[in-house]
């Protein structure tokens, strides 16, 4: 079940960051960024396994063959299956053609799909301090059943990486293993997901489907400001909010600012 609201943490220093976070409250666009990109070098970077009988093997290239090259004809196809078991460098009997076919993989997952990172948390200290500099930052706040976030997926955080078997398994069981799934240090990002397989880039979004903005415990009056002259352009609503710091305990308050 999704959660009431998911969040983006974003930085608010330097021109890019700014013209980021315009884009996204001002012209309801933002970024789908290619995973090659992410901070987590086992992120969207599968292990896989190749145990598999030959008959599974060619069933597998025949499938890449119509997935990559569909202008191919059946006969050609079969050429082309058999020109690859011929070469040790694409027959994935051995061991040049495994590494060949990962490398291939996990090219493709992380540079020819598109991920957004939103969080289900806008009040945790580590998160503003990682992703919205060191609280200086926002946090963008979003309707999870927007339609561009309609097939956000939480992310699965585990002890150990499991494994792709290319042969075997079907590709949303691929996709999960390589997008859903994170070691368990990354637990408290309570990560949820939108994945775009047409690629990186930029997803415009219904105007009501942003619905808040955060500024960090340590934003400056001067982002303040500039976001509200941000929010009074917009013909959708979109409330203005700020952390605090509790003066007793380690944790933050979110409020909404006056006026």
């Amino acid at each position: 079940m999704a959660p009431e609201h998911l969040y983006k943490y974003r930085p608010f220093t330097s021109e890019c960051d700014v013209e980021f976070a315009r884009q996204i409250v001002c012209e309801n666009t933002i970024y789908f960024a290619p995973p090659c990109t992410f901070n987590d070098p086992f992120d969207s970077r599968p292990a896989f396994t190749f145990d598999a009988p030959l008959e599974e093997m060619k069933a597998y290239y025949h499938r890449m063959c119509t997935q990559r090259m569909p202008h191919l004809t059946e006969r050609e196809c079969e050429a082309e299956l058999e020109k690859a078991l011929a070469d040790p460098d694409t027959d994935l009997r051995t061991l040049q053609g495994q590494q060949k076919i990962q490398q291939l993989h996990s090219r493709i997952l992380a540079e020819e799909v598109g991920v957004l990172c939103l969080s289900s948390e806008n009040d945790h200290i580590l998160m503003w301090s990682h992703y919205a500099d060191c609280h200086k930052g926002l946090c963008l706040r979003f309707d999870p059943h927007a339609a561009f976030l309609r097939d956000a997926r939480p992310i699965g955080y585990e002890s150990r990486r499991e494994l792709i078997n290319p042969f075997r398994d079907r590709d949303d069981d691929m996709a999960a293993k390589t997008f859903l799934m994170k070691s368990r240090h990354w637990l408290y990002e309570g990560e949820w997901r939108a994945i775009r397989y047409e690629g990186p880039g930029l997803v415009e979004f219904e105007p009501e489907a942003l619905t808040g903005v955060v500024l960090g415990a340590h934003a400056s009056q001067e982002a303040e400001e500039r976001l509200r002259e941000w929010v009074g352009r917009r013909r959708a609503p979109l409330e203005l909010l700020r952390a605090y710091p509790d003066q007793q305990e380690f944790r933050l308050h979110i409020r909404a600012l006056d006026g």
